[in-house]
């Protein structure tokens, strides 16, 4: 335990770890919503 407190304190490590971690929310998001298409369902300005 004392392994890992101390290389959470290191400054490169958290930032890859943050940038992983943000990383994959990102690619989380685009895959649940970036696959969709406008012409593809019920869009608001399709009747227009």
């Amino acid at each position: 335990m004392q392994r890992v407190k101390t290389l959470l304190t290191k400054p490169s490590i958290r930032f890859v770890l943050y940038t992983t971690y943000y990383i994959s929310i990102l690619l989380g998001l685009l895959y649940l919503y970036g696959f969709q298409d406008a012409y593809s369902g019920s869009f608001i300005y399709n009747d227009f």
